[in-house]
């Protein structure tokens, strides 16, 4: 009969070490980070109301006088309408204008400082143009928006910062810290 030596058994392997926490992990336990985020994306949603009240009647102001002449010239053509696909592009860079102007001159947009938000560089300031313009561009379509959120939001680091927001080191604060 054999007998077991115990000391020949090596130990069980230690466990993996814990993985690294992400914004996502911290956004689904703290309170304050759930409400910061709930801020960002009503002050953003105000925003784009502002912006897109600004581009309509721009794009308006451009398009009737075209409308009345082509309606006139050729009487009522759809493919007339097919330019108002550019409506999305000129959102996103009146939009990426808006916001950088905004953030880097005042230290917030409009809808930042109705809910008590602001837009701060490393060193506490308002951040300069050119920062202010890096954590924006993603301003320029809403799928580019969704991913730098996601980026920043599921990878290590702060988690009040989206990845452009790292890139660019600027931060939102409520106004009051």
């Amino acid at each position: 009969m054999a007998i077991l030596n115990m000391q020949s058994i090596p130990p069980p392997p230690p466990p993996p070490p814990p993985y690294p926490e992400t914004g996502l992990d911290r956004i689904q336990k703290d309170r304050q980070l759930q409400g910061l985020w709930l801020n960002r994306f009503v002050a953003f949603i105000i925003d784009s109301i502002i912006v897109g009240i600004a581009v309509s009647l721009i794009a308006l102001l451009i398009a009737i006088p075209f409308f009345i002449a082509d309606f006139f010239a050729h009487g009522f053509r759809p493919e007339f309408w097919a330019p108002w696909s550019a409506f999305q592009g000129l959102m996103g860079v009146i939009s990426l204008f808006y916001f950088s102007f905004m953030e880097s001159s005042r230290g917030a947009t409009i809808g930042k400082s109705i809910l008590g938000l602001k837009v701060r560089a490393q060193s506490g300031e308002k951040p300069s143009l050119d920062k202010a313009f890096l954590r924006n561009i993603s301003k320029l379509h809403w799928f580019l928006l969704l991913l730098d959120i996601l980026i920043g939001l599921g990878t290590q680091g702060d988690p009040n910062q989206k990845f452009s927001d790292r890139y660019a080191g600027t931060f939102v604060v409520r106004s009051g810290t």
